[in-house]
């Protein structure tokens, strides 16, 4: 199977995996594990600073205008399927939305403390899904252009950054566990065929390039 195909089929898979969560979070309130990872994540008192800075640091304009800068930076060194990938950033969102309005699965109650304002519906977090997918797209960039220690090294602060903006949603008691796992899913899916898209764009080019006859 070639990389493409492999590709492909991982994104296949995730999103029957997200499929089947959505239905899951449009009947029930809750997954098993959701309010003791909630209690568990309120223990975590050191925290809230981390919490609220995650809570600002991907709020969904401030990754749009990031995702913006990235675009101009890699049109200008010539970096074309980056450029397409991170423009996805812009546009993909809609489906953290629409999964929003279609799952609207209520926002968590409990014992427990709700840090800020809850807002729209609850799956998937849309924070999760903003972190995750400029994340990958980030770790997806640094496998193909960097050397490789250099590469390991952002794989793994873009893995920290997602889990961390995951795990903030939930500390701060507008989220269950399970829709940031949704918001994971679906963002990393989302970037995977941002970026297939951006490859398939390139190859296209370059062949309507080769089937120009010169002048």
């Amino acid at each position: 199977m070639t990389r493409r195909k492999t590709a492909l089929a991982v994104l296949a898979v995730m999103l029957a995996v997200y499929v089947v969560m959505a239905f899951g979070a449009a009947r029930y309130d809750t997954f098993p594990g959701d309010q003791a990872m909630m209690q568990a994540a309120q223990e975590v008192g050191w925290f809230e600073p981390v919490a609220h800075f995650f809570n600002v640091a991907v709020d969904n304009w401030i990754i749009r205008i990031g995702a913006g800068l990235f675009v101009v930076a890699f049109l200008i060194t010539g970096k074309w399927p980056l450029a397409i990938a991170f423009s996805g950033v812009w546009f993909v969102p809609v489906l953290s939305w629409a999964s929003k309005l279609l799952v609207d699965r209520p926002r968590p109650e409990g014992n427990f403390e709700v840090h800020l304002d809850p807002g729209t519906t609850s799956f998937p977090s849309g924070h999760s899904f903003d972190g995750a997918m400029f994340a990958t797209l980030v770790a997806l960039g640094a496998l193909r252009w960097l050397p490789p220690v250099q590469a390991r090294i952002v794989v793994a602060g873009c893995v920290v950054f997602a889990a961390l903006t995951g795990f903030s949603r939930f500390w701060l008691g507008v989220h269950w566990l399970s829709d940031a796992v949704g918001g994971w899913l679906l963002g990393v899916w989302a970037a995977g065929v941002a970026w297939l898209v951006a490859e398939y764009v390139v190859e296209w080019r370059q062949r309507a390039r080769e089937r120009t006859p010169l002048a």
